[in-house]
């Protein structure tokens, strides 16, 4: 599986955590120090994002490999990645892959949970999840929604049209039945 953000998506989030260098370790001279750092799952999670934190450690210069997938059902204590390479990459690099995969695998873990426990009482269900989402965050919110085995339920307002009291507040009188004739008639020319 790939990362699904862009490279210049993950390049904004490592420059928006370290925009000017590590101050602790460039003061402490440890910069070019080789070094290894691990990621383990801390408790049962479902991963989700782990692509994606691979990426961000290897643009900051290091080596990386990946012991699961996202998707996968882990165990506390179970491998997720090594990486090796400079301290500056592994320490410019840790908190934001980290919390990468902290919070998006906390939405696939409950995604799952809720595919389960709907899955136990009729088997073909589908789960769909809402596109709401914290702005810039869709990307990373579908990928952990399909991680936990969930479907996308609109994810914009470009390819759905859905009629919510709040735009039947800007029709004042039309009924209804107009509204939607309304809508037929926009959409087939």
């Amino acid at each position: 599986m790939a990362a699904v953000a862009s490279r210049a998506e993950l390049e904004r989030l490592l420059e928006d955590d370290v925009p000017h260098g590590d101050l602790t370790t460039e003061a402490l001279g440890i910069g070019g120090t080789i070094g290894v750092m691990k990621f383990a799952a801390r408790a049962p999670m479902v991963l989700a994002l782990a692509e994606d934190a691979a990426a961000i450690i290897t643009l900051a210069g290091c080596e990386v490999e990946l012991f699961a997938a996202s998707g996968a059902a882990l165990e506390q204590g179970a491998p997720i990645l090594r990486a090796r390479g400079p301290a500056a990459g592994l320490l410019g690099s840790w908190k934001v892959a980290q919390t990468l995969i902290e919070i998006w695998s906390g939405v696939a873990s409950e995604a799952r949970a809720i595919v389960d426990a709907a899955r136990a009482v009729a088997p073909d269900i589908p789960v769909a999840c809402t596109r709401k989402n914290v702005p810039g965050t869709k990307r990373f919110a579908v990928a952990a929604v399909k991680a936990g085995g969930a479907v996308m339920h609109r994810l914009g307002l470009s390819e759905t049209v859905l009629v919510f009291p709040e735009h039947r507040a800007f029709l004042g009188e039309l009924p209804l039945f107009q509204a939607v004739e309304r809508l037929r008639r926009r959409r087939s020319s």
